[in-house]
């Protein structure tokens, strides 16, 4: 049996997904668990006739355009991308979301 089939084989039967991965960052404020309690809080039991808002930012992000256009994924194929890119600068992202028992 090939060993690229063994792999997948292994990386199927325990659920792995190497080529994915994902990051956590916790705050090092020391006041966060009480802030968190507080933001939790208006979500969980909002003062009466109250609008909840949630409001985040995540600033840094770099505005880049590809030198040449991203080459899409085909069978057998990754999606493929030029490594040069023309950078814009950066921008901001704002979310919002309202609590779902203001009203």
């Amino acid at each position: 049996m090939p060993l690229h089939t063994t792999i997948r084989r292994i990386w199927t039967a325990f659920g792995l997904q190497p080529h994915r991965s994902q990051t956590f960052k916790l705050s090092s404020d020391p006041l966060f668990v009480d802030k968190v309690r507080d933001i939790v809080g208006l979500y969980l039991s909002p003062p009466n006739r109250a609008l909840v808002l949630s409001v985040d930012e995540k600033s840094q992000i770099q505005a880049l355009d590809r030198e040449q256009p991203v080459l899409p994924m085909m069978p057998g194929i990754p999606k493929r991308r030029t490594h040069r890119h023309i950078r814009h600068g950066t921008t901001c992202l704002f979310a919002a979301s309202m609590s779902p028992r203001a009203s």
